[in-house]
């Protein structure tokens, strides 16, 4: 009786210990910052420099100067641009034998679930091959990107004078599913690029293959259906990140009157957490036009 107890014990506490080698061993190194890049979680709010780890619950925020590479344990990389914003919301990694670093990982070495959460801006990265049973999704409001070995691309903007969000997605190479809520399907016009509206009343989530070297937009406009709740999302992002100030501004930083283009720019939230989305005047004399980069 006392060996079988033994025995069990025994299988406990290696079981929990595959687990914590599990829990521990899923994150994120960052490799290269520029700027300011800050981290949010439960714990408050800390600046980061290269070789600081992140796990499943922080948030990274890059402020007007700021970029960050980062590294995951599946071997991942991801690119944080200028005035973004996204949040860790689930990674896990299964335990593998390996004397490899991160960098060195060319494919996923045990399976993976990484969900990203796009708060504002973009990111850029290189999804190693993936396992069958791993996954590696960019989820916004707009709708979610599943990432599949590929080079791709992950925008979400907003449009103050018209109004209007915009989540564009791009696939260089390999494959790239996008889930969304719209009605119809998706026809890519002679350059490579296709724009649906989002209907967040929709039930049923459409999935579409993004061909490699394409690129969707999806958008909803002030007055669409669902456009109040999406707002109301947006403006309380949860649980960590500030609430973007949304401005107009030339490529420059500056409004150029000798200018035709007034460029809407998502700068880096620095003041209150709940300030409401500015909705400057328009200008019936300038040509309007989002920054796509």
């Amino acid at each position: 009786m006392k060996s079988s107890q033994l025995l069990f014990y025994s299988f406990v506490v290696l079981l929990l210990s595959a687990l914590t080698a599990s829990a521990e061993l899923a994150s994120a190194k960052v490799i290269a910052t520029t700027g300011t890049v800050t981290k949010y979680n439960s714990s408050g709010q800390t600046r980061i420099a290269p070789g600081a780890i992140l796990k499943e619950g922080d948030s990274l925020t890059t402020g007007p100067l700021g970029s960050a590479k980062l590294i995951f344990s599946n071997g991942s990389e991801l690119t944080v641009k200028a005035n973004s914003s996204f949040e860790i919301t689930e990674l896990q990694q299964e335990a593998f034998n390996s004397s490899n670093s991160y960098e060195q990982l060319q494919a996923d070495p045990s399976r993976s679930q990484t969900l990203l959460e796009l708060n504002y801006g973009e990111l850029e990265g290189h999804v190693k091959k993936l396992r069958s049973d791993s996954k590696f999704h960019i989820q916004t409001p707009l709708g979610t990107a599943g990432i599949r070995g590929t080079r791709w691309s992950a925008t979400l903007i907003y449009n103050a004078v018209r109004g209007e969000f915009t989540l564009t997605v791009t696939n260089f190479d390999g494959l790239v599913d996008i889930m969304s809520r719209y009605a119809g399907g998706v026809t890519f016009t002679s350059d490579k690029t296709a724009t649906k509206s989002v209907n967040p009343t929709i039930s049923e989530v459409v999935t579409e293959q993004l061909p490699q070297d394409h690129t969707i937009s999806l958008t909803i406009a002030k007055g669409d259906p669902g456009f109040d709740q999406l707002i109301n999302l947006i403006q309380n992002i949860p649980p960590n990140t500030p609430t973007p100030v949304i401005t107009p501004t030339s490529p420059s930083g500056t409004v150029d009157n000798d200018s035709d283009e007034l460029v809407i720019i998502v700068t880096s939230p620095e003041g209150p957490r709940n300030q409401p989305l500015q909705q400057p005047q328009e200008q019936p004399d300038q040509q309007l036009k989002t920054e796509n980069r």
